[in-house]
């Protein structure tokens, strides 16, 4: 492997960073209802299926529900010359992080 997994409270680290990414890949439903702040939403299928060059020159960081599929794209991703972060766990463990401050969990949008 070449790509890191980060806990999921380290997440709050790239919001807003101009060099870095932040890419919810849940179905556009999910991501309407709950997402993290500064996070694009791009579908695991569309993502794979899709050109991402345009994303060479950045940091991706990537979640999905549970950290599943955000492995297998960082795998394959990684592979194909991007540097990539996975969140550990994904949305479920950086929405249920009982350790986030109450000024972190802000982090989290709601529809």
């Amino acid at each position: 492997m070449n790509f890191e997994t980060i806990e999921p409270k380290k997440i709050i680290s790239y919001l807003g960073k101009e060099w870095a990414l932040i890419i919810d890949l849940r179905d556009e439903e999910e991501y309407k209802k709950k997402h993290i702040r500064t996070a694009i939403n791009i579908s695991y299928d569309k993502l794979m299926e899709g050109n991402t060059e345009f994303f060479r020159n950045k940091l991706l960081v990537l979640y999905c529900e549970r950290g599943n599929l955000s492995l297998q794209a960082a795998r394959i991703l990684s592979e194909r010359g991007h540097h990539v972060i996975s969140v550990y766990g994904g949305f479920h463990a950086v929405n249920g992080n009982y350790a986030l401050t109450k000024e972190e969990k802000s982090f989290i949008m709601e529809e």
